[in-house]
């Protein structure tokens, strides 16, 4: 078991060193880690797309993932909404209130970033069904 753990963790260490990290990228990463990291679950979050005071994470947790959307609200990042697939959509990214055209630039950012991965860890982030709203002001 603690090798399968291991291997877990250096398969989730090397996606997210893949990607190169802004200022805003590591703020969510490290909100997103300390609020569901766990010592015998690790998580992993990229890749980042951020555009504006919005932002899409793609996130790995042992054999289950999916996205977040996260809005900055006075400086502060916090998760809005959870899902998968759906939040790929332009459409989708819309109703949560963003314009067409954040919500495209979104989209088309985290749709690159994934294309980076292995199917396996991109099939991994359309395992969350539905979409789950975050009280933002809880956290």
């Amino acid at each position: 078991m603690r090798f399968l753990l291991k291997i877990a963790a250096l398969s989730l260490f090397c996606i997210q060193s893949a990607f190169a990290q802004s200022p805003d990228q590591e703020q969510i990463k490290q909100l997103m880690k300390h609020q569901f990291d766990k010592p015998h679950a690790p998580l992993s979050v990229a890749p980042i797309a951020v555009v504006g005071d919005h932002a899409l994470a793609s996130w790995i947790q042992i054999d289950s993932g999916g996205r977040a959307l996260l809005v900055r609200h006075h400086g502060k990042w916090s998760i809005a909404l959870c899902g998968g697939d759906g939040l790929t959509q332009v459409d989708v990214l819309e109703k949560t209130g963003m314009s067409k055209q954040v919500a495209a630039q979104l989209s088309k950012q985290l749709v690159e970033g994934e294309s980076k991965l292995s199917p396996k860890h991109k099939k991994m982030f359309s395992m969350f069904k539905g979409e789950v709203k975050v009280d933002h002001h809880q956290h």
